[in-house]
This record gives structure tokens, sequence and C-alpha cells, in this order.
């Protein structure tokens, strides 16, 4: 007899604690996340998707960024690699894209160091990308260029090196995007 109520109780435990198991499995089922090759996927039609649309900033955007260190045509080369921060913000169709402070990297294009007989400084620019995140988004800008004022008079060679060109840090420069980037 004891051994019928034991079965009894035991039996009963059991069908208990696997009926709720099941039913909280089915709803935890509906609501997880899908695995597919290794990654974690929300279904489609789950109220928990994102429907995250992706913000593009069209071409001919001005950058307005300031640098976060030093460039001069004494010392920098071409390929050297440099970092600048917006110092405004994106906004595109009443959207802050990018904050103010966002870093971009960029990169010296070409650069040339006053000398004797020409004495003229010249160095060109240009962002290659902007952090967001975790991840560098490469965008193309247009070259900023500046030329250094020649230390020539009258047509005559001077006997000094002309004026060299130094943007210290926090010096803010302007880039116009040649092409529209997705964020």
């Amino acid at each position: 007899m004891k051994t019928l109520i034991r079965f009894g109780l035991l039996s009963t435990l059991l069908l208990g604690s696997l009926g709720c198991g099941a039913e909280s499995s089915e709803k935890a089922a509906e609501s997880a996340p899908v695995r597919a090759g290794g990654l974690r996927v929300k279904p489609a039609d789950s109220p928990y998707a994102p429907a995250r649309a992706r913000l593009v900033i069209p071409s001919g955007t001005l950058l307005k960024v300031s640098l976060t260190g030093t460039l001069d045509t004494g010392t920098s080369s071409a390929g050297e690699r440099f970092w600048a921060s917006l110092s405004e913000p994106v906004v595109i169709d009443g959207k802050m894209v990018l904050q103010e402070g966002s870093l971009l990297r960029g990169r010296v294009v070409a650069v040339e160091a006053a000398d004797r007989v020409k004495g003229v400084a010249s160095i060109q620019l240009a962002l290659i990308s902007i952090v967001q995140g975790d991840r560098m988004v490469a965008i193309t800008t247009a070259a900023f260029t500046t030329t250094a004022d020649p230390s020539k008079t009258s047509g005559a060679v001077t006997a000094t090196k002309g004026k060299e060109i130094h943007y210290g840090p926090e010096t803010t420069l302007d880039f116009s995007l040649a092409d529209s980037v997705q964020m």
C-alpha cells in the first residue's frame, strides 16, 4: 500500500512539474532568438526585432573637425595617419547622425616642406574613416589642401627657407564628403 501511495505522489509531482515546464518552454521558444549558423537571430515577426533603418550621410556634407595632434610640413610625411574629432554634430533631416566629439581618422595625402629654392610648403589631407562604436566606417572626403605664402620677393631667390605650415591640436579644418556614407 505504501508503495502504491508513493507511486501516486511521485506521478503527480512528475506530471505537475512537466506540465508547468512545457508551458513555460513554449512561451520561451516563441520569444527566444533562433540559432542560425552559430548566430543568434530574432524571428522576423517578433515585436523585439529591431527595425533599424540605416542612416545615410549624403555626399557634399561638411565635416568640421578639430585635430587631436600636430601636423607640420617640416615633420609630417605622406601616408602618415592622424586623428581628429567633430567640432560640430552632423545633422541630416533633423536627426543627429554623428555627435560632436566623434572621432575620425585621417591621412596625409601629400606634403612638401619649404625649401630655399621654391620656398613654398604645402600639405594635402583627407579623412578616411569615422569611429562608430567598436567599428570604423570608411569614408572618402575631398582633399583639404593648403599652400604657405611664398617667401620670394619680385622673382629673386631667397637665401632663407620659406614658411612651414603648422597645425597644432584643436586646429579646426573643414572637409567635404566626396561619397555618401551609410552609418
